[in-house]
């Protein structure tokens, strides 16, 4: 394991990269105390596995573009690594970092944010598991970049509005894994910044619109010869890339009518579901607690509190919602779970008439209905 950086000697604002590599399998990466420097870009993640000596062995980096923050001798410390069960400190780099002259600064070194628009060797793309859906059905979305430049900074300047859809994004790692991919026999590196599992709220033809990325990328000056001193005096630029993805047409058909339950409310999936409650002997105006739990696919956090069929002397309250969901590319799954307060007013004996779910099963192409006896 390893740590490096680009060059030991800066400027205020020059901009330098960070490495810490190690070879194996990682854990977890504990980053350095960067208080000091202004981070760019990072923490990005790669990884790279081959065969040597016939024996198969994997290598990780963790990197960062920094620039200093001030003048002086500042140091980089506190960056570790957990593998094999132990704790792996990294030896601290000291940074030697100078004024320097503003004027040759900004010549071997510029920002252009003239280019709006990437080439084939910058591109972002939306991936989408299905085009043609039921309103309701869940579908997924991922927003990769694709890359082969050095990349020294970036942000996703636009999110897309994914107007006419219900969302819930999948949680993604706080560290960027880069991974290499082939697009159309084209070898790049690349990256996910987005997954997106979308709901469509109504039929017709809907459009997920672009998302913006942009990037800071670090090229040769222009004018410069291509000598080995280039690479230590400078001799770069940074050019500014805006670049979006193309929109992706949905066809969503409306749920058949055909079949369609009584009490049918447009929910789309597959559940089951159960309920009991928690006393069947109480007292007037004492209280017992209804749960009614529906589990299975679909965009659960939507579906509405059951119709409860109750004898006129029980009163009843709003319920005690609880979402317990999943939320991954395959879609969404868990529970929800309604708990009701029902509270008889006389004595008596009370039947609670069965509770009753009804849904679309995508799959089935058909209405389903789902009953449970109160216990």
């Amino acid at each position: 394991m390893r740590a490096t950086v680009s060059k030991l000697n800066v400027q205020v604002g020059e901009r330098f990269k960070l490495e810490f590599k190690f070879d194996g399998n990682v854990k977890k990466f504990s980053p350095p105390d960067l208080s000091q420097f202004k981070v760019v870009s990072g923490p990005n993640q790669s990884s790279m596995s081959q065969y040597v000596n016939g024996n198969f062995a994997q290598s990780m980096v963790y990197s960062y573009i920094l620039a200093a923050k001030k003048k002086g001798k500042l140091k980089i410390s506190g960056a570790r690594i957990n593998a094999h069960g132990k704790a792996h400190p990294y030896d601290d780099i000291v940074m030697n970092v100078s004024v320097g002259n503003a004027k040759n600064k900004v010549a071997n070194q510029s920002v252009d944010a003239k280019p709006k628009g990437g080439n084939n060797d910058l591109f972002i793309k939306a991936s989408v598991n299905k085009r043609n859906v039921y309103v309701g059905e869940g579908i997924s979305v991922t927003y990769t970049v694709y890359f082969k430049v050095d990349i020294v900074g970036n942000e996703v300047s636009q999110l897309p509005a994914f107007k006419g859809f219900w969302t819930q994004d999948v949680e993604m790692p706080k560290q960027v894994k880069v991974y290499s991919a082939t697009v159309n026999g084209v070898r790049y590196q690349a990256a996910d910044l987005k997954k997106t599992i979308l709901f469509p709220q109504r039929s017709g033809d809907l459009e997920l619109d672009p998302m913006h990325f942009k990037a800071v990328v670090r090229t040769r000056a222009s004018g410069q010869s291509r000598s080995i001193f280039d690479n230590f005096f400078g001799g770069y630029k940074d050019v500014e890339y805006i670049v979006k993805s193309k929109p992706i047409k949905i066809v969503v058909k409306p749920l058949p009518e055909k079949g369609k339950p009584r009490n049918f409310k447009g929910d789309v999936g597959k559940y089951k579901l159960v309920s009991s409650v928690d006393k069947t002997e109480l007292t007037a105006n004492d209280a017992a607690s209804l749960v009614i739990k529906i589990s299975g696919s679909g965009n659960l956090k939507l579906i509405d509190a059951l119709e409860l069929n109750l004898p006129p002397d029980v009163e009843t309250y709003d319920p005690k919602i609880t979402d317990r969901v999943s939320v991954k590319m395959s879609g969404v799954t868990g529970s929800r779970t309604y708990e009701h307060l029902l509270v008889p007013r006389h004595a008596g004996q009370y039947i609670i008439e069965p509770v009753e779910f009804s849904y679309f099963n995508q799959l089935m192409m058909n209405c389903s209905q789902a009953s449970s006896y109160i216990q």
